[in-house]
């Protein structure tokens, strides 16, 4: 009898000595409790905010990497049916993409009277951050890193999807080889580009009075009020790599609608000449239907292109040399 009491004494001691974190979180006031320990602030926007935070459900079963990113809707918008819509709308399209140049959606949580949603915590640099670094451009580095963004265009393109907002603030390089692709807030989903989901979309954003995407990276079209699509984005991505090559905005940080009254030329570019330049060239016109796809782009940057050119150019010069 002893001992079965001595084992329960044991055995209570055991289950108060660690109390679980997510019981023991609680939202003032309310007793409800609390999932996410919000750590610092990682960016704010007009509807949102992200915040690094520590996932208590995680840290109970010894997740040894807690640590998510938590987007949630500003405190003016919190009880916004507009702004909680658009919220769940961005976690419902960016939940179905798995691939490692997108970043991964956990899941959609109420916390704290506030919807959110949880997301990997990304710990890389931002290429806004990576031309601070390179004011001059990146020049030929850069192409590894345009061909990943591509490559991700064209996947996303292939599901349906415009992600409308493609500028260097919205990417991330992660261990120096993976870039991830972020904020799905303006996304579209659509068989094809310009459809009812589009158009119900961009009536939400002007109904909070948002703007919906980067003023120097988007599309004449986008700019006058064209929903996002696939031409669109491609003129964002190629805006996006122009500045990591040359370390100059292309239409010298005009808008593109600035850019087209002014009648301004065709950008410089230092590749301007070679088949991926002149295509780089493409999906900067202001017409959309002179764009490439985002599959012809990734095509015309592949590295067999580069090797096979660099490689004929050697052979061609050693002859020139014999002769």
């Amino acid at each position: 009898m002893a001992t079965r009491k001595k084992r329960s004494a044991t055995e209570q001691r055991d289950s108060t000595a660690r109390p679980c974190p997510v019981e023991a979180a609680r939202t003032p006031g309310t007793g409800a409790p609390v999932r996410f320990v919000p750590e610092r602030q990682l960016g704010s926007g007009g509807l949102c905010e992200v915040y690094s935070a520590k996932d208590l459900l995680r840290l109970e079963h010894d997740d040894g990497l807690p640590q998510v990113a938590l987007k949630r809707l500003l405190p003016r918008y919190e009880q916004n049916p507009v702004a909680r819509r658009l919220l769940a709308r961005e976690f419902f399209i960016a939940r179905h993409i798995s691939h490692p140049g997108v970043v991964r959606v956990f899941d959609l949580h109420e916390e704290r009277g506030r919807l959110c949603l949880s997301m990997e915590m990304l710990t890389g640099r931002t290429l806004y951050s990576l031309l601070e670094r390179h004011p001059a451009g990146m020049g030929p580095s850069a192409l590894p890193l345009a061909r990943r963004l591509l490559g991700t265009l064209a996947m996303l393109h292939g599901l349906g999807i415009a992600h409308g907002d493609i500028k260097p603030a919205n990417l991330s390089l992660e261990n120096e080889d993976r870039l991830v692709l972020f904020d799905f807030n303006t996304a579209e989903v659509s068989d094809r580009p310009g459809q009812v989901s589009s158009r119900i979309s961009q009536s939400l954003r002007t109904n909070l009075g948002l703007s919906a995407c980067s003023l120097l990276h988007a599309s004449p079209e986008r700019l006058e009020g064209h929903p996002p699509s696939f031409a669109d984005d491609v003129f964002a991505a190629c805006c996006t790599i122009a500045e990591l090559l040359e370390g100059r905005h292309p239409f010298a940080r005009r808008t593109a609608l600035e850019a087209r009254d002014a009648r301004m030329p065709p950008p410089r570019l230092s590749m301007g000449k070679t088949p991926e330049g002149k295509m780089l060239l493409r999906g900067l016109s202001f017409d959309p239907a002179l764009r490439p796809t985002a599959r012809e782009l990734e095509e015309a940057f592949r590295p067999s292109g580069f090797a096979v050119r660099c490689f004929s150019a050697l052979y061609t010069s050693l002859i020139a040399k014999e002769s």
